[in-house]
């Protein structure tokens, strides 16, 4: 009987407060509800995402055998909108216009052939930090069509082919920020990551007298943070990353990992101020794991306290 009142009492109380949710009006203004201190545009978290879209990036590969022929990519892409409008008009016109974005992605391959972006100013692409930025350029000379007033998005950049030789691939995270000024609108990277993921070389390292005469694989990942990488890392140049690694004869992989951080910073002042993080794994080692390795994070600076401590 006390049961029946309590459900009777939870029901009554719920149907009150549901004519109450009905008694609101549902907004019709097309003027999203603000703060009396409404946050500025560069703090709003809302954007809209495309992910993986399939695309074909033209570039001018240092290897005269496959010249410039198209590169397979997938691309994630994140545009920072200020959805609050939107959000209450529900007027799909206060909305992105994800059907121009989506054939605007349909079509980037012949956005960034050489001779229109000759026409945007940029120069060639080589490389994949370079892609990703000449899509941040095709992508902003648009967003007035879109119906898009952002200031930032960001952009992943897989593309496979990138270190093939290593059965690895390039992925570059980049941030961009979009301002209006006196010239027009200008994008300019924030923040770039570049990554070099799941390369597999064979070299000498190990203690064993076996691993001291014959070589093994060994998986890299190379994730370089900041710094200056406009130009990224060219193939040629990670290709002798490689070359370093099948040359070395260390006997830890700790050692390994940090000639190959060591190697990344000062090769080029530009990753002098570049955070790397290399990832080692031994996959032939052990048959209940796919291989025990090890992870470490460098800066300049590591290597100078290294120095002072010697």
């Amino acid at each position: 009987m006390e049961t029946e009142k309590a459900s009777s009492l939870t029901l009554k109380r719920s149907e009150e407060a549901s004519k109450k949710l009905d008694s609101i009006p549902l907004s019709t203004t097309t003027t999203p509800i603000m703060r009396k201190n409404p946050v500025q545009l560069d703090a709003i978290k809302d954007y809209v995402f495309i992910e993986d879209v399939n695309v074909a990036i033209p570039i001018s590969n240092p290897h005269e055998w496959y010249g410039q022929t198209p590169q397979p990519g997938i691309l994630s892409l994140k545009i920072g909108f200020d959805s609050r409008k939107a959000g209450t008009s529900d007027d799909i016109e206060d909305c992105l216009d994800y059907s121009k974005l989506l054939k605007l992605l349909n079509n980037l391959s012949a956005s960034l052939s050489p001779a229109r972006l000759k026409e945007l100013a940029c120069p060639p692409i080589t490389c994949a930090t370079e892609a990703a930025g000449a899509i941040a350029v095709v992508i902003g000379n648009h967003l007035d069509s879109i119906r898009c007033h952002t200031v930032w998005a960001s952009i992943k950049l897989r593309l496979p082919k990138e270190v093939a030789l290593t059965g690895g691939e390039a992925i570059v995270n980049s941030r961009y920020w979009s301002m209006e000024t006196d010239k027009g609108r200008d994008q300019q990277a924030e923040t770039t990551e570049l990554t070099f993921k799941d390369m597999l070389v064979y070299c000498i390292v190990g203690v064993r007298e076996k691993e001291r005469v014959q070589k093994q694989p060994v998986k890299v990942t190379i994730r370089i943070v900041g710094g200056d990488l406009g130009k990224g890392l060219p193939p040629l140049q990670i290709m002798g990353v490689m070359q370093m690694i099948e040359q070395s004869k260390f006997q830890t992989v700790e050692r390994l990992a940090n000639r190959i951080a060591e190697w990344i910073i000062f090769y080029n002042m530009k990753f002098s101020t570049s955070t790397v993080i290399v990832k080692i794994s031994k996959p032939a080692i052990s048959n209940i794991c796919s291989g025990p390795g090890v992870k470490i994070t460098r800066t300049k600076q590591d290597f100078r306290a290294a120095d002072e401590t010697k």
